[in-house]
């Protein structure tokens, strides 16, 4: 009795570690592609809000079935384009759930993505545009506000 409860119980720790492991490498995945379109293409938010919207719900999938916290750069890449409600709206829960794991850049991160939202919304108001048609570089944001964050 005891071998086929530990069998079985092994068998479930090993199909929930491979399942873990593809939802976070989906994450990174769409992350780049994010990553691609927006820092070496220019794409504007709007081009991209698809990919931001599922690595956003992914990310809240992962940390709502595993109960633990996600890698930094695959919230913060979407985060930063994110603009439609929906997709804020997990952006906001996905930076607060990261503040409270309590580690610093975390909370400077946070910053960067808040200023770049805040950017693109003055720049859609200034143009009178969508601001999902407003393309912020997020680097140039983290070297004006004089931050250095570490996306690990």
């Amino acid at each position: 009795m005891y071998i086929e409860q530990q069998e079985s119980s092994d068998i479930i720790v090993l199909l929930r570690s491979r399942t873990m492991a593809r939802l976070h490498l989906h994450l990174f995945n769409s992350a780049v592609m994010i990553y691609l379109f927006c820092v070496a293409l220019q794409y504007t938010p709007s081009a991209v809000a698809e990919y931001v919207q599922e690595v956003l719900t992914d990310s809240m999938a992962f940390i709502s079935i595993y109960c633990g916290s996600v890698s930094i750069w695959p919230v913060f890449v979407p985060a930063v384009e994110a603009y439609t409600p929906e997709s804020l709206a997990l952006a906001k829960q996905l930076l607060s759930f990261s503040r409270k794991q309590g580690i610093g850049n975390r909370e400077d991160m946070q910053r960067v993505v808040h200023q770049v939202w805040a950017d693109r919304e003055r720049l859609a108001a200034e143009r009178q545009c969508d601001p999902g048609e407003i393309f912020v570089d997020w680097r140039d944001v983290m070297k004006r506000l004089d931050e250095d964050v570490l996306l690990l």
